[in-house]
């Protein structure tokens, strides 16, 4: 644990500071920000109530004379106060002068430091499997556009059974690089508990810890799956009232709560003319497929005896390995899913490309790929024409396919093969 894992945040985080006198970090807590920041400064300041007041009041004397670039690790709700700090760092127009990392996005990423000059943002996830296995950055998208999935698979020894155990490791750095698999299942479930007692603790709508607790179990049990209710044009409040037992009020406080902490997160619904009569709402996801089994309170025999389990598992363990590529190793591509409101027709990942092309993504939780698997590609193939690129089933077998319609079936470990 005390030897540094390269994290693909890498390949663009000593460019960004290069060019920004302040670069802020985001992500959910332990995905190790902090641990990234330290490599790329040379001092830290860990905010506490009384920092926070003197940088507030005096942001300038709290900064002078330390070692640039300097680390100032947010740990409450100090918007204004890093705002104040960021003000400073740009004021003589250099670069690589701050880095600030915090868990709470709508409490970072206000408009005290919004307000402020020439800031770049990135945000960081946890650990992908190509960097806990140390790979180089993950090629997936370029691997499919050049067509070099059609090659043979590169690792036959992973089946159904070795993916569910790969994803319930999650990519928490304390549980995923955890040698001992009771010790990391252990960690996760803290972790969960850690943040059900913070928002009790933090956010007034939900007096009773019972009532939180029954929320994430159940915004668990939905993970990819689309909204329920909230307004699809705006995309707001991903919810389904009937389940929780909560008022309306509760639950908006409650998922902007979990996504502040970046441990949820929206995939949002596509947008074209063509076709037509799509769902607006999003698809909701936990950030980790560990953290996922831990708000279950669900085990590895429990997902393997569960086809829906299991199902979710798998579908929240390949989203986590596409968000952090995209975020961080293409920005460029933009990510989002495809359904009809009749529920017939779907597409489980749309990868939109800088040239408007698309890739269709579909997943299944089987190594029994079949023709029908790559049906609702096909049928957006010849929907849209040119803009689609290509179609690929991500399955948990071993074997790269070709099925009709020009298709491809890939093992899911050709995301970081």
């Amino acid at each position: 644990m005390n030897e540094y894992r390269p994290r693909l945040l890498d390949t663009v985080l000593a460019g960004r500071l290069a060019q920004h006198p302040t670069l802020v970090i985001t992500g959910a807590p332990g995905c190790g920000k902090s641990t990234t920041a330290a490599r790329y400064t040379r001092s830290v300041i860990r905010m506490d109530a009384t920092r926070a007041g003197s940088l507030g009041a005096n942001p300038s004397a709290l900064l002078e004379g330390r070692e640039e670039p300097i680390h100032l690790e947010s740990r409450q709700s100090l918007a204004e106060v890093a705002g104040a700090a960021t003000r400073t760092a740009v004021a003589e127009h250099s670069t690589g002068r701050l880095v600030i990392t915090g868990s709470a996005r709508s409490e970072i990423l206000d408009e005290h430091l919004l307000g402020a000059h020439d800031i770049a943002v990135l945000e960081m996830y946890p650990l992908t499997i190509a960097e806990q296995l140390e790979l180089p950055p993950p090629r997936f998208i370029d691997r499919v556009l050049t067509g070099e999935l059609l090659a043979p698979s590169g690792n036959p020894q992973l089946g159904p059974d070795d993916y569910i155990r790969l994803a319930l490791r999650g990519g928490f750095p304390e549980s995923a690089l955890e040698a001992d698999e009771a010790d990391a299942r252990q960690w996760l479930k803290d972790y969960a508990e850690r943040i059900i007692s913070r928002h009790v603790q933090t956010v007034t709508e939900v007096p009773r810890r019972v009532d939180f607790r029954r929320y994430v179990r159940q915004y668990a049990l939905h993970s990819a799956d689309i909204g329920g209710e909230g307004d699809p044009s705006s995309q707001q409040a991903v919810l389904w009232p009937a389940d929780y037992l909560l008022s309306r009020k509760s639950l908006v406080a409650c998922e902007r709560y979990l996504r502040d902490l970046m441990v949820v997160d929206w995939l949002p619904a596509w947008r074209t003319k063509r076709p037509r009569r799509l769902s607006l709402s999003p698809k909701q996801f936990v950030i980790d497929a560990g953290l996922l089994a831990a708000m279950l309170g669900v085990e590895e025999k429990d997902v393997l005896a569960r086809d829906v389990l299991r199902r979710k598992v798998i579908d929240t363990f390949v989203m986590a390995q596409l968000r952090a590529e995209v975020a961080n190793v293409r920005p460029r591509y933009r990510l989002s899913h495809l359904r009809d409101h009749s529920g017939r027709r779907k597409v489980d990942v749309i990868v939109e490309l800088p040239d408007r092309g698309i890739v269709g993504i579909n997943i299944v939780a089987t190594s029994n790929v079949r023709d029908s698997d790559a049906r609702d590609l096909q049928w957006l193939k010849e929907t849209i024409g040119r803009p689609f690129v290509a179609g690929i089933v991500l399955h948990t077998g071993p074997s790269t396919l070709r099925l009709p319609g020009g298709m491809v079936a890939a093992p899911i470990s050709a995301l970081w093969e």
